[in-house]
């Protein structure tokens, strides 16, 4: 079992969160792929391959690896004495692996003045007093505490005119807004939701299945599925008019609205990963191998 970080969008956080998504497609990479069971060299990353040629062998190899892997052709001319080349691009990660995932965030800062009478909550840690970590869940009387904050949890948690600075009498003193750190730099103490991998494939982002679709997190709509990218919408001019009855096509749609439409047509290869969700930090959980 390995552990492997995972970016996720805030939608997708919360389709995690309310039990819609247990599938991810990712293209794959140098950074999330082996090249002949081995971390891409300098050399292989300078080199021009055929993906349009690649083909997926199911495994296992040669040399015993399991599969999927995709066996994938240099890019050459027919001059070339290494056109009949081919290497195998694995997949990092594999089932029984977890992913822990990194989205929006903040660290927010609570602490109490009592020569000015005020309990000051900054929404922006200061690097001065360490790693946050280590006041998580403080008492705030007792001086500071620390609390993570999810940009994915909505307004309704997340206000956009906040009271930093609020009198022992309830009077606000100052009004102050978050300062959303990317998801890339969340650390894992920070994350909330663990993947636990069940399955992996490699397929065409194209070949999704009904099922597959659903379980990418899309959202139903009237009577279908939600039209992320629409030239339709109510009078209010924000709602969509229309819907999909094909979840395919709602996950097109997802697709595009993330990837562009360049993106679809080129129909690239994708590593699909199946989890099941534990909404817990990875290092609360213990050794859940799914197979």
């Amino acid at each position: 079992m390995t552990d492997h970080p995972m970016l996720f969008s805030a939608p997708m956080v919360r389709a995690e969160l309310d039990d819609r998504k247990t599938n991810t497609r990712r293209i794959p990479t140098p950074a999330n792929t082996l090249f002949d069971g081995r971390p891409w060299t300098k050399l292989a990353k300078a080199q021009e391959w055929d993906w349009d040629k690649a083909w997926v062998d199911d495994g296992p190899s040669p040399m015993g690896n399991p599969g999927p892997y995709l066996k994938l052709p240099w890019l050459a001319g027919d001059a070339d004495p290494y056109k009949d080349t081919v290497h195998r691009i694995y997949p990092k990660i594999q089932p029984g692996d977890r992913i822990w995932v990194k989205e929006t965030h903040a660290f927010t800062e609570c602490r109490v003045d009592y020569e000015t009478g005020t309990e000051e909550n900054n929404y922006e840690w200061q690097s001065e007093y360490g790693d946050p970590r280590d006041y998580l869940n403080a008492n705030p009387r007792g001086g500071m505490c620390s609390t993570v904050r999810y940009a994915a949890d909505g307004e309704d948690a997340n206000p956009s005119e906040l009271y930093p600075c609020i009198g022992f009498e309830g009077e606000v003193l100052r009004k102050a807004e978050i300062r959303w750190r990317p998801s890339i730099h969340m650390p894992r103490w920070a994350s909330r939701l663990t993947l636990l991998v069940t399955a992996v494939k490699i397929e065409r982002v194209q070949d999704i299945s009904e099922a597959d679709a659903i379980a990418e997190g899309i959202e139903r709509y009237k009577s279908g599925w939600m039209p992320y990218t629409t030239a339709f919408y109510e009078a209010d001019g924000l709602t969509p008019a229309n819907y999909h009855p094909d979840p395919r096509e709602s996950f097109r749609s997802l697709w595009i609205m993330i990837n562009g439409l360049d993106s679809w047509n080129a129909n690239p290869w994708v590593i699909a990963y199946a989890f099941t969700v534990e909404k817990q930090n990875i290092d609360q959980i213990g050794d859940r191998r799914q197979c």
